[in-house]
C-alpha cells in the first residue's frame, strides 16, 4: 500500500510523502476539486498503484460529487514485489456515468495482476522446490562423501596402527643390526690399526725403493741428454751435408745453362748476347709469335723481336724451337 496523505485546500492539492518525508503538488486538477470549503474528501485505495479521490459537498457553487483516479507511475514487479523506481503522480477524471465502468475495469486489472503475480508466485514456489531438491541431492551426495572419508579415516588409522607396529618391530631390528655393525665397527677398527702399522712398513720399503729408482732416472736422464746432444750433432752434419748437396746441385744447374747457351751459339752464328740489347717500349710491328720493337745494339737502333711470355714458356719453348729450326 502507499504510505501517504492527501491534503486539500481552497486552490490547489498537496500530497505528502510519508516515508521520504517530502510534499509534491498535484497540477492540473480541475476547479471542481479545489475551489471547495467545508467539503468532504476521501481517498479510495484501489489498487497497490491506483487511488480513487472522492469530494462532495461544500459552501461553494461546486458541491456535486467529483472523483479523480490518481495513479502511481514508474513502478515495477519483480518477483512478489513491487519496487517503485520512479515516484511520480498522474491525475485524471472520471466522469461519474462512468464511475461503475471504471471501477470493474480497474477490478479486472487487479484481478489480472493478481493472478499474474499468483504465477509468478507459483513459478518461485516451483523454482525453490526445483533449488530445494538439488540442495536435497547435494546434501546427500556430501552426505555420502562424508561417510566416504570416514571410512578412508578409519582405514587410514588402521593402516597408520599397522605402520607404527611395523616401525617398533624395524627399530628394533635396526637396534639389533646397529649393536652388531657396532661390534663389526670395532672389529675393523683394530684390523685396521694393524693394516695401518703393516702399511708403514711397506711405505718405508717403498720410500726406499722409489729414492733408488730416482736415483736410477737421474743417471738415466744425464745419458739421455748425452745421447740428445750427440743427435744434435748429427742433424747439424747432416744439414751441412745437404747444403752442400744444394749448393753442387746450384753449380750443376749453373753449368748446364752455360753448356746450353754454347750449344746454341755453336747452332747459330745469328745469336748474340742478350745482355748487349737494351729492349725499348716503341713496338713496330706484332705477329703471330710476338712484337717486333725498337733496341739498342752496341749504339744502334735495330729491330728487335720480342716473343710472347706464352711462347717462352717452359712448356712451349722446345716446339719453338723445333718450329723455327
Amino acid at each position: 500500500m502507499c504510505s501517504f496523505q492527501l491534503v486539500g485546500g481552497i486552490s490547489d492539492l498537496w500530497i505528502f510523502d510519508i516515508k521520504n518525508k517530502s510534499w509534491k503538488k498535484l497540477f492540473n486538477i480541475p476547479k471542481n476539486f479545489t475551489y471547495r470549503s467545508y467539503h468532504s474528501l476521501s481517498l479510495w485505495s484501489v489498487t497497490p498503484t491506483t487511488n480513487w479521490i472522492i469530494v462532495f459537498g461544500g459552501t461553494t457553487s461546486y458541491r456535486d460529487t467529483a472523483v479523480i483516479e490518481l495513479i502511481l507511475e514508474g513502478t515495477k514487479v519483480s518477483g512478489l514485489f513491487i519496487k517503485t523506481y520512479i515516484s511520480d503522480w498522474s491525475t485524471s477524471v472520471i466522469p461519474l456515468d462512468q464511475y461503475q465502468e471504471k471501477l470493474q475495469e480497474r477490478r479486472r486489472e487487479w484481478e489480472g495482476e493478481i493472478d499474474r503475480l499468483t504465477r509468478v508466485l507459483q513459478e518461485r514456489e516451483r523454482e525453490q522446490e526445483e533449488e530445494r531438491r538439488e540442495k536435497e541431492q547435494v546434501r546427500n551426495r556430501l552426505q555420502q562423501q562424508l561417510e566416504g572419508r570416514e571410512r578412508q579415516l578409519e582405514q587410514a588409522q588402521q593402516q597408520g596402527q599397522e605402520r607404527e607396529r611395523q616401525a617398533r618391530e624395524q627399530e628394533q631390528n635396526l637396534q639389533q643390526r646397529l649393536h652388531e655393525q657396532e661390534q663389526q665397527f670395532q672389529e675393523s677398527q683394530r684390523q685396521l690399526q694393524r693394516e695401518i702399522q703393516q702399511g708403514g712398513e711397506r711405505e718405508q720399503g717403498l720410500q726406499q725403493q722409489l729414492q733408488e729408482a730416482q736415483q736410477q732416472l737421474q743417471e738415466s736422464q744425464q745419458q739421455g741428454q748425452e745421447r740428445e746432444r750427440q743427435v744434435q750433432d748429427l742433424q747439424r752434419q747432416l744439414q751441412e751435408r745437404e747444403q752442400q748437396l744444394v749448393e753442387r746441385e746450384r753449380e750443376f744447374q749453373e753449368r748446364e745453362r752455360q753448356l746450353e747457351e754454347q750449344i746454341q751459339v755453336a747452332e747459330s752464328s745469328w745469336v748474340v748476347n742478350r745482355r748487349e740489347i737494351t729492349m725499348t717500349e716503341v713496338v713496330l710491328g706484332k705477329g703471330g709469335w710476338g712484337e717486333v720493337k725498337v733496341a739498342g745494339f752496341r749504339g744502334l737502333k735495330v729491330a728487335a723481336k720480342c716473343l710472347y711470355e706464352i711462347i717462352i714458356s717452359p712448356h712451349n719453348i722446345t716446339k719453338f724451337f723445333r718450329e723455327m729450326n
